[in-house]
This record gives C-alpha cells, structure tokens and sequence, in this order.
C-alpha cells in the first residue's frame, strides 16, 4: 500500500527532477542541458526570490540583436561541447585499447560466436552463451569477419569481439566440404590470374 502511495505521486516532482537535471553540468559536454538547447542558463527558483545580476538579458536590446546573440551563444556551446565529446571520446579509446587484444583469424578455422539471445520462457542463466563451431569464411577488415554457421545459410558478419578460436576436435562434417570448396575457389581464382 505505501509503496502505491508514493507510486501515484511521482508526477509530482517530475518539474522539479527534470529542472535539477537540466541545470546540472555534464562530465562529457561541460555544459548544462539549459546552456545547450537554449543558448543561456535558466533561471532557477532560488534565483528569482534572491535576485543576482544576469549580463545575457538586458531590457534594452532588440529583438534582432537578441536572436544574433542567442545564435551565436548556441554555436559557441554546440563548438565546445563538440570539443569535449572529441576530448573525452579520445580517452575512452586509450583506456578501451590498454585491455584490447588483436585477434585475426585465418580463412577456414572453426570459431565459437558469442550470441546472448534470450528467449522468452527460457532461463537465461542456463542457456549457452557460445554458440558453434562455425567456420570464418573472410576477414573484411581488421575487426569484422564473414561467418558461415552451415554450409546452406548464407554467411553472417561478426565482430572480432564476438569471435573465440575453437579448439575442440568435434568440427562439423560439412566444415570440411567448406573448407575443400574455398580451396578449389582460391585454386580456380589463381588460375584465372596466372
């Protein structure tokens, strides 16, 4: 019962949720959300009953001038906010590489896929992650590879992330007719070019 009371009067304090977060600075932007959408910072209850100088609004200026300097006020913050994410984006990449491992692939070899599908009535907990072995078809670039899961699917990308090398014994039996059809392709395609 108390927890449906306080459930009913959550929209009372929505104003007051989104004013707080709209007028907090943000790690990644360095700027508030009022600085970013509206081009000034909006006046907060507490401000208006101790009154504090504001240089951004002066009753004596147009309305032309005010447009020009509320778009020129939002493309400086739009610019520096860019500059920031560009900054903070630039970190996470040195921190994303000092754990990152290179990985490649051969032409061929049998990989596990990393697939977390969940299905509904099924616990999650006890249904296999990894899923395989399939077999790499073709490295596209240096994280994405085609994976062939059976020899009458068509092939699927996967990012190098989601790959593990298999090292079991127990490869499919179609994996080998595979691996014999790239050969006579690479074979036929050598022919061709010598």
């Amino acid at each position: 019962m108390y927890c449906k009371q306080k459930q009913d009067q959550w929209d009372q304090y929505l104003q007051q949720v989104m004013m707080a977060y709209r007028s907090s600075v943000h790690a990644s932007t360095s700027k508030t959300p009022n600085a970013m959408l509206f081009g000034r910072e909006v006046t907060l209850p507490l401000q208006a009953v101790i009154p504090q100088p504001d240089t951004e609004i002066q009753e004596n200026r147009s309305p032309d001038d005010y447009v020009a300097h509320l778009q020129n006020k939002l493309k400086e913050n739009h610019a520096f906010a860019r500059k920031a994410l560009k900054k903070v984006s630039i970190y996470q990449k040195k921190r994303y590489d000092l754990n990152a491992k290179k990985r490649i692939f051969k032409r061929g070899e049998a990989v596990w896929i990393y697939d977390p599908i969940r299905k509904k009535g099924v616990c999650s907990k006890l249904t296999p992650k990894w899923k395989g072995p399939f077999i790499i078809e073709k490295r596209l670039d240096d994280v994405t590879y085609r994976v062939k899961r059976s020899l009458r699917q068509p092939s699927t990308v996967y990012h190098v992330d989601r790959l593990a090398l298999y090292q079991g014994r127990n490869v499919p039996s179609w994996a080998s007719r595979f691996r014999r059809m790239m050969d006579l392709e690479e074979a036929n395609n050598d022919q061709q070019l010598g």
